[in-house]
């Protein structure tokens, strides 16, 4: 329906005044609910917020480790924006980028090697005595 149309349905001015205040009323009336909805959204936000830092600062598992390395610093970056996230995904349906940092910062908690733990190659040549002497003396 547009404009004319509603007009046509009132027979004097009278009906489509009093028909526009009502409506004006109630757009005041849920502007003024939708404001409060939101200041009430961006309070239970600030809160949850606080609290997540909260959590996080009293967390055993990040508060264990005395020196910390590289390797350490990802995995209580990964609890923490793992922390954030679910509290997202407990909001609203996480993006498709937000599942794949999920992902990501599972993998660098789940990761275990590092790197002092891997085991080295090399090429090993078995040598006789009689090369390991030829070798000292320097006979080729």
């Amino acid at each position: 329906m547009n404009i004319n149309g509603l007009i046509e349905n009132f027979k004097s001015m009278e009906e489509l005044k009093v028909f526009c205040e009502g409506q004006f009323k109630q757009v005041l009336q849920l502007s003024k609910k939708n404001k409060e909805l939101e200041d009430k959204l961006l309070e239970v936000k600030k809160e949850s917020k606080e609290l997540v830092k909260k959590e996080m600062s009293s967390s055993p598992v990040l508060l264990e480790a005395g020196n910390i390395k590289g390797q350490e610093d990802a995995k209580q970056i990964a609890q923490v924006q793992l922390k954030l996230l679910k509290d997202l995904a407990f909001e609203r349906e996480l993006t498709l980028d937000e599942a794949k940092r999920v992902d990501l910062f599972n993998k660098i908690l789940i990761d275990k090697v590092q790197e002092d733990d891997k085991p080295l190659k090399a090429n090993i040549k078995i040598l006789k005595n009689e090369d390991l002497k030829m070798l000292v003396n320097g006979n080729d």
